[in-house]
């Protein structure tokens, strides 16, 4: 009934999207696309689902079972990101421990762990060019929007926190069997300390790959607006992704369009000037060409699989 409740409110955003903006200027902005573009775009999509799935990966290095080489682990984590990017609110990512536990009978604590500070990086590194967004960005923006920015950045981290909070608990219970949640605290704590000074390495090949994903992911919407006749610049777009992957903390979306989009299309707008309807059509072009690169990298998974 929840996840119905979420579907519900992320189609209405979907819905309010169209009518507010114009279904007529978006597509009229789609049928502008310079169609030659959509080759390097898919392209980089796909090179951007195996880095994203990569990064767990290199954490689970030093934790590799024999029941599960890293090759069969990179493949279960790139299944079960694209069943993320499908689901609502990317519950399918968590059907990455239910695998490994089904499939290999080994013990998921670790690996739950490794997924936490996977998640942590990506969150502290958008934290950070945040920040830099603040500094050298919103100077020339209105007092209100600077305002207005801060005060949803501030609230979506405090629904994040709690529906974090939440989820863990849930989690901890259904399918780490661990009733207290302050036990699963202390062995993350434990774990994690541990884990960051004998294998540190990992973890700064994992912030190396989290940063060069979101290069790849502004190389990959500044083709897409390019392919829109429109020039984005690089490092604003860059700096704009990582405020507004904040937004990601909102546990609303649907099938990738939720809080996250939206915020994408406000910020090109007031930050760079770009028309919400091309800002729109970027993001439903990159939507696409995602679902079309995971399809692919679906059929492959499940034919690996077979054979």
């Amino acid at each position: 009934m929840k996840d119905g409740g979420k579907v519900l409110i992320g189609i209405s955003i979907a819905i309010f999207l169209f009518y507010k903006i114009g279904s007529t200027k978006i597509i009229t902005a789609l049928l502008s696309m310079d169609i030659r573009f959509i080759p390097l775009i898919l392209i980089l999509t796909g090179v951007l689902a195996l880095m994203n799935a990569s990064s767990l990966v290199v954490l689970y290095h030093p934790l590799k079972k024999k029941e599960v080489s890293l090759w069969q682990f990179f493949r279960l984590r790139l299944l079960t990101l694209i069943l993320g990017n499908i689901t609502p609110n990317k519950v399918g990512e968590l059907y990455l421990f239910f695998l490994l536990k089904k499939m290999y009978k080994i013990k998921i604590l670790p690996i739950f762990s490794i997924f936490v500070m996977d998640k942590a990086t990506t969150l502290v590194h958008a934290l950070f060019f945040t920040g830099i967004w603040y500094a050298i960005l919103v100077k020339g923006l209105q007092t209100s929007i600077i305002f207005g920015v801060g005060i949803l950045i501030l609230l979506m981290g405090l629904v994040g926190l709690v529906y974090g909070i939440r989820k863990i608990e849930k989690i901890s219970w259904n399918l780490l069997y661990i009733r207290n949640i302050k036990s699963l605290l202390k062995y993350e704590r434990k774990f994690l300390s541990g884990y960051i000074l004998e294998n540190y390495k990992y973890l700064v090949a994992n912030i190396g790959i989290t940063f060069l994903s979101v290069g790849i992911t502004t190389l990959l919407g500044e083709i897409v607006f390019l392919s829109l006749q429109i020039k984005v610049p690089f490092f604003t777009y860059f700096l704009i992704l990582n405020a507004v992957f904040v937004a990601s903390l909102i546990p609303l979306n649907i099938v990738g369009i939720g809080i996250k989009e939206v915020s994408t299309v406000y910020l090109l707008k007031e930050v760079i000037g770009i028309p919400t309807s091309v800002g729109a059509s970027g993001i439903i072009i990159i939507l696409a060409s995602r679902y079309v690169v995971y399809l692919v990298l679906y059929l492959f998974l499940i034919r690996a699989k077979e054979s």
